[in-house]
């Protein structure tokens, strides 16, 4: 039952995400829509942060069922704001779907190779840092809350060079690379054997960063 539970609850996070950003755009208006875009590209790491938080603290109190049904009755509040959306279907609106240009399938692969990394390291983080770091749970739930949340820094620059102007390729690769390669070289410091509870913490909110 958990895992049909999981299977039914992926399918609508997949339906909510690719809809969220069509959803933007219809509403957004010229001017705010790009960097409307970047800030809602942030809600896989502060879902996770805040859920990691939440969940860690909340599970001492509440047990495992209780944080769950937590979980549920509030996601099933935030049904009512999204049916007062200003999303209307016209004829107009309904459009033949056209395959994207190739840079369109680049950029979306690039993006889903940071969502994997990002959603592998802060969701297996706890389970990582309570198996080979000896931490406790509410330790390691907030640890992963905090790695979580070191990836806002990234949309926040994002959104500061759409404001000043069109992000030409050259200056994407000149933040992207160096971001790259650090969190790379930051790998063996979070997951070394040798290593302790406050190294692969704080390598952890480096390569979210």
């Amino acid at each position: 039952m958990l895992f049909g539970a999981r299977a039914v609850e992926g399918i609508g996070y997949l339906l909510v995400v690719i809809a969220a950003p069509t959803a933007i755009a219809a509403i957004a208006d010229d001017r705010n829509r790009a960097p409307t875009l970047a800030l809602w590209s942030s809600f896989v790491p502060v879902g996770i942060a805040v859920g990691s938080a939440v969940t860690s603290v909340g599970v001492v109190t509440l047990g495992v069922q209780g944080i769950m049904v937590l979980w549920a009755c509030l996601l099933a509040v935030t049904i009512i704001p999204i049916l007062r959306l200003p999303l209307r279907a016209d004829d107009s609106s309904r459009r033949r779907i056209v395959p994207p240009a190739p840079a369109a399938w680049g950029s979306s692969f690039a993006f889903g190779i940071y969502t994997l990394f990002l959603c592998a390291l802060t969701m297996l983080l706890p389970t990582f840092l309570m198996a080979e770091r000896a931490a406790a749970l509410d330790e390691a739930g907030l640890v992963a809350s905090i790695a979580s949340l070191s990836a806002l820094p990234a949309s926040g620059l994002a959104i500061l060079l759409i404001r000043r102007g069109r992000l030409s390729t050259e200056r994407l690769l000149m933040i992207a690379v160096p971001s790259l390669v650090g969190t790379a070289l930051l790998v063996p410091l979070a997951l070394g054997r040798s290593n302790d509870l406050t190294t692969t913490s704080i390598s952890s909110w480096g390569q979210s960063c």
